[in-house]
């Protein structure tokens, strides 16, 4: 079993444990997934089962995930390193710090908890979810890891394409 999907199983297991959905509709939707090339929260979202709501419940209640105010923390650049600008932007997943094993990552939508499973077989450690707005999280992407248009190449934010070449001038050196 990877790092990563020791989180998925965590919250699925809690949702049935709450009585939120069967394991019948837990096989189901695993099932779906694996046939459709879509996650689990993709799965559980479209048939209703569960919402963003019900899974932050669970997040905070039962496994204790806590809140982070992105305008007042700084990731470590070391955290920032290990996931590529292109999988954080995609996974909605901002790395925080990484100690002894263990990437504590920023997310602001709780259905992509099982995105952290991505993360978690990227870098090879252990992943912590912690709860962020969505807006500051889309701020933070962009401040550190530069706009999506600017990743076509992971350049760090330089230009895609080369400028244009300046038009010779009559001017002669002199």
């Amino acid at each position: 079993m990877s790092p990563g999907s020791a989180i998925s199983s965590r919250v699925l297991q809690h949702l049935v444990d709450r009585g939120l959905i069967t394991t019948e509709q837990l096989a189901s939707v695993v099932d779906s997934a694996a046939t459709s090339g879509v996650t689990i929260g993709v799965v559980l979202s479209e048939r209703g089962l569960v919402d963003a709501d019900d899974i932050a419940e669970v997040l905070e209640d039962e496994m204790g995930v806590p809140h982070v105010d992105l305008a007042s923390y700084a990731p470590e650049d070391r955290a920032l390193a290990l996931v590529p600008g292109y999988l954080a932007r995609e996974c909605r997943a901002l790395p925080l710090f990484e100690i002894e094993g263990m990437l504590t990552v920023a997310v602001s939508d709780s259905m992509d908890v099982f995105a952290l499973d991505r993360v978690a077989a990227q870098v090879g450690l252990e992943v912590e979810p912690v709860m962020a707005d969505a807006a500051a999280l889309s701020v933070a992407l962009e401040d550190y890891y530069g706009r999506e248009s600017d990743a076509a190449g992971e350049g760090g934010g330089w230009p895609s394409v080369a400028p244009e070449p300046e038009e010779p001038s009559d001017e002669t050196p002199t």
